[in-house]
């Protein structure tokens, strides 16, 4: 949204260096915890890229600004968001391509007509997700000691409205830091934007929806879930019999 923004006014450079700018200074406006770092990073680094004419591969820029947090910062590692969100991106850069394309064959089979609409819905708000939650529940299970079966129908129902969470929290913090008399409207504003999902989740996750949580005990089972999702996933090859490794990657947008 900041390169968008700025590249009509500034140019194409100016316009990056300014939208790396927008994004620090956003960051820093949030909290800059280690999740917040690990995107803001990420998006620098393609910014960068596409600047300096290279490719931006995603997993490559997740290990880069991994290894950069954990140089400066070896605790990070033990960061319960810096893990969900390191995992979360993972999940997306693997996952995302694949299972979108598996989704768009299966629809095709089924109809003759253009679909192109329906499997971008379901691709966005449904395989995205389970991308990412593939990654991130062994996490949740081992930290938390549970597991919300209902986050898989949820979560989809609660992203079309992050963006506008993001973009009307952003301009309300932005307005009552220049204009002082605002601060009481923007603060209501963004309250009341930061409600809708926080609703809909606790409305989800009620007594009602008890069965739906699944508790976990503590075990080795999440690290070892990982370890062999992974060893599957770049040895897919190898299993499947000579088949071409992924070489493509899915770079989410953050």
């Amino acid at each position: 949204m900041f390169f968008f923004l700025f590249k009509p006014i500034l140019g194409e450079r100016l316009g990056a260096v300014a939208a790396i700018i927008g994004i620090s200074f956003y960051a820093f406006l949030v909290g800059a915890d280690a999740a917040v770092i690990r995107a803001t990073l990420m998006g620098t680094i393609s910014l960068a890229a596409r600047q300096l004419g290279r490719r931006n591969t995603g997993l490559n820029a997740l290990a880069a600004v991994a290894f950069f947090m954990a140089f400066f910062n070896p605790l990070v590692l033990w960061d319960v968001g810096f893990q969900l969100s390191f995992f979360a991106t993972l999940g997306l850069i693997l996952y995302a391509e694949p299972f979108s394309n598996f989704t768009s064959n299966i629809i095709s089979k089924f109809s003759k007509s253009d679909t192109s609409m329906l499997t971008r819905l379901i691709n966005d708000y449904f395989v995205l997700t389970f991308a990412a939650q593939l990654t991130t529940i062994p996490i949740m299970a081992y930290h938390f000691k549970r597991i919300s079966l209902i986050s898989f129908i949820a979560n989809p129902f609660i992203l079309p409205v992050q963006p506008a969470v993001m973009v009307g929290s952003g301009l309300a913090v932005f307005v009552s830091l220049i204009i002082l008399p605002a601060r009481p409207v923007a603060r209501v504003d963004r309250m009341a934007l930061l409600h809708i999902p926080s609703a809909w989740w606790n409305g989800s996750t009620r007594s009602r929806m008890h069965p739906f949580i699944l508790e976990t005990r503590p075990s080795g089972w999440s690290p070892l879930f990982i370890f062999a999702l992974l060893a599957v996933t770049f040895g897919w090859s190898a299993i499947k019999g000579g088949s071409a490794p992924v070489k493509r990657c899915f770079v989410p947008s953050s």
